[in-house]
This record gives C-alpha cells, sequence and structure tokens, in this order.
C-alpha cells in the first residue's frame, strides 16, 4: 500500500481508506490512487489483513470438520451443530486468552490460530496419506 500512496502521491491512511471503504475519498484523489493502483499491479493481501486486523477465518475453516466427526456424513446436522461449536470455541479461545497472559490478554484470532494450525496440518497430511 506504501508503493501506491508514494505512486499517487497521497498518504497511506488515504489508499487504505479507499480501498477498504472506510471513508470517502475525493474523485480527484480516488482516480490518482485507482490509477496508481493499475500500473503498480496491487493486490490485496489477505494474510497481511488479517494479521493487521487481528482477525482470521479459523473458526469457519476448523468448526466444520471437527462437527463432521460427530455427524458423519449426516449433513442436516452439520449446520446446527456449527452455530452451536463455533460460539462455544470461540468463547473457550478467549477464556483461554484472558487467563493464560494476565493482566494483559492474548486475541481470540492468536488463539484460534494456534489450535486451528495443527489441525490442518494433520488434516492435510490425512489426506494426502490416503489419496497415496
Amino acid at each position: 500500500m506504501l508503493h501506491v500512496a508514494e505512486a499517487a502521491r497521497v498518504s497511506v491512511a488515504t489508499v487504505s481508506a479507499l480501498i477498504n471503504g472506510t471513508a470517502t475519498v475525493s474523485p480527484v484523489l480516488s482516480q490518482r490512487i485507482e490509477q496508481a493502483i493499475r500500473d503498480i499491479g496491487y493486490k490485496r493481501n489477505a494474510i497481511a489483513r488479517s494479521l493487521k486486523m487481528g482477525t482470521t477465518r479459523t473458526i469457519g475453516l476448523t468448526v466444520p470438520h471437527i462437527v463432521r466427526k460427530w455427524t458423519g456424513p449426516e449433513h442436516r446436522w452439520l449446520l446446527p451443530y456449527c452455530a452451536v461449536v463455533a460460539p462455544t470455541l470461540l468463547l473457550g479461545a478467549d477464556i483461554l486468552g484472558r487467563i493464560v497472559d494476565r493482566p494483559s490478554e492474548i486475541q481470540v484470532g492468536i488463539i484460534t490460530a494456534l489450535l486451528g494450525a495443527p489441525f490442518f496440518i494433520a488434516v492435510a497430511r490425512r489426506t494426502r496419506l490416503s489419496t497415496t
């Protein structure tokens, strides 16, 4: 985003506001920024964004795999169980984050990523082993 801001001769905050739609940017500046984005070939980086925002999508990926262990191939139960397990897992991660690093707090996204990463590695390994 810094390169786009430099090319458009605006601040990084202005580029961010335009890209994320968080503030109104004048048409002249919008046009300069969009031209700089095209010239540079800027693409949003989802990983960098999640690190900056402190959010991950681990819950949305992990919970259905966990629930499928209980429901098996019964897809009609998958969504209702996910609706219960996801908030429970988030609440547990929040409590864990508050307990582990007292008096401060570890963000829920960090806890869920630490729990979800090994889970996905195991799923990927199991999938790869079953296909060979």
